[in-house]
C-alpha cells in the first residue's frame, strides 16, 4: 500500500512540475509555475522520504520534478544584478501589503519600526486604519497616497525626505502611486503597485494588460532612470509575466529566494508576490522578508544602491546618477 502510494504521490508531482513548460497552453499551466519554490521544496522533501522508505520508482519520480523546476526557480533565486558601488550610502525600504483586514497596525508600527526604513511604501492602506495608528507614520513626515479617496487610502509612500508626486493615482484598474523622493543630495523615482489577481480569479489576460499598463508608464520617457518599481504583483518571478515585464520595462528583478504569501506559512513555502525591479543604474542588495506586521503578507525590507558601471559612456545614466548618489 504505501509503495503504491508514494508511486502515485510522485508521479503527481512529475506531472505537477511538467506543468511549468507548458504555460503557453492553458492558464492552469501558466498558474502553476507562480508554485516553482514551493513545488520544489515538497519534491525535495518527498525524495528524502522516499529515499529513507527505500521507494526507488518515486524516488526518481521527486528528482525528475525537482528538475524540471530548476530552470523556473532560477530566474526568482538567481537573477542577474550588478554590483552596488563602492562607499555608496543605499537607501532603506520597507514595503508590505498592509491587508485592507488588518487589525494589528500596533504590530505593523513595530514591524517598520524593527526595519528602521528611510521609506515606507504600503499597498491596501485603507484610510480607516491608518487614522487609527498614526504610529505607522510618526518618523515620516512626508505621505502621499494612491487611493481614490483621499491622500490616505489605497498605495502609500511614507519618507523621511521630500517626496513629489508625479503621476495620477489609479490608472484603468492599476493601483499605483509614482513619486520623486529628494533624498538628500540625490533623488530617484519610486513607483509602487498593486495588480489584480490571476486567473481563475480574474480574467486570463487581466494582469498581463495591467503590466503593459505598467511598463508604458516606467517607458514614458525612454530607458528607466533612477527608477525603483516595487508592489504586490500577485505573481512570481518564476512564471513568465514577471519576466516580460522586466525585458520590456527595462528593469532588473532583485532575487526573491524566500516568499512573502500567505504569512501564516515558513518562508520556503510561501510564493515571492511581492517584487522589486529597479532600472540598470540601480541594484538592490540585502534583500530580506521583515517581521510578521498583522497583514497575510511578510514585508519586504530592502536597500537600493548605486549600480557598478555595466557600460563606459561617461556622458549616460550611470554617471548622471552616480553624480548626485
Amino acid at each position: 500500500m504505501g509503495l503504491v502510494l508514494g508511486s502515485k504521490l510522485g508521479l503527481v508531482g512529475l506531472i505537477a512540475a511538467s506543468g511549468v513548460w507548458l504555460s503557453d497552453m492553458h492558464p492552469g499551466f501558466a498558474l502553476s509555475k507562480q508554485f516553482a519554490g514551493p513545488a520544489f521544496v515538497l519534491a525535495i522533501v518527498g525524495a528524502v522520504l522516499a529515499k529513507v522508505m527505500g521507494r526507488a520508482r518515486s524516488l526518481m519520480a521527486f528528482l525528475a520534478a525537482a528538475a524540471l523546476l530548476l530552470a523556473p526557480l532560477g530566474r526568482q533565486w538567481l537573477p542577474s544584478a550588478p554590483a552596488a558601488e563602492a562607499g555608496a550610502k543605499p537607501v532603506r525600504v520597507y514595503f508590505a501589503n498592509l491587508w485592507v483586514k488588518n487589525d494589528q497596525l500596533d504590530d505593523a508600527a513595530r514591524s517598520i519600526a524593527d526595519a528602521q526604513p528611510d521609506i515606507v511604501a504600503l499597498v491596501e492602506a485603507a484610510e480607516p486604519q491608518l487614522r487609527q495608528s498614526r504610529r505607522i507614520f510618526e518618523d515620516y513626515p512626508y505621505v502621499i497616497g494612491g487611493g481614490r479617496r483621499g491622500d490616505m487610502s489605497g498605495n502609500v509612500i511614507a519618507s523621511r525626505w521630500p517626496v513629489e508626486r508625479m503621476r495620477g493615482r489609479n490608472q484603468d484598474g492599476l493601483s499605483v502611486v509614482e513619486a520623486m523622493v529628494h533624498a538628500p543630495g540625490r533623488q530617484f523615482r519610486l513607483v509602487v503597485v498593486h495588480l489584480t489577481r490571476p486567473w481563475p480569479f480574474t480574467d486570463d489576460q487581466a494582469q498581463r494588460a495591467q503590466l503593459e499598463q505598467l511598463v508604458n508608464r516606467i517607458r514614458s520617457d525612454g530607458l528607466p532612470e533612477r527608477t525603483v518599481v516595487v508592489g504586490d504583483f500577485n505573481s512570481t518571478l518564476s512564471g513568465d509575466l514577471l519576466q516580460q515585464f522586466q525585458e520590456d520595462a527595462g528593469l532588473t528583478a532583485a532575487p526573491a529566494r524566500v516568499g512573502t504569501w500567505p504569512a501564516m506559512l515558513p518562508g520556503v513555502l510561501r510564493l515571492g508576490i511581492d517584487n522589486v525591479f529597479v532600472s540598470e543604474d540601480l541594484t538592490v542588495v540585502n534583500r530580506a522578508v521583515g517581521e510578521a506586521n498583522g497583514s497575510d503578507h511578510r514585508p519586504l525590507v530592502f536597500e537600493v544602491a548605486p549600480a557598478v558601471r555595466r557600460h563606459q559612456d561617461e556622458d549616460g545614466p550611470y554617471r548622471r546618477f552616480q553624480a548626485g548618489f
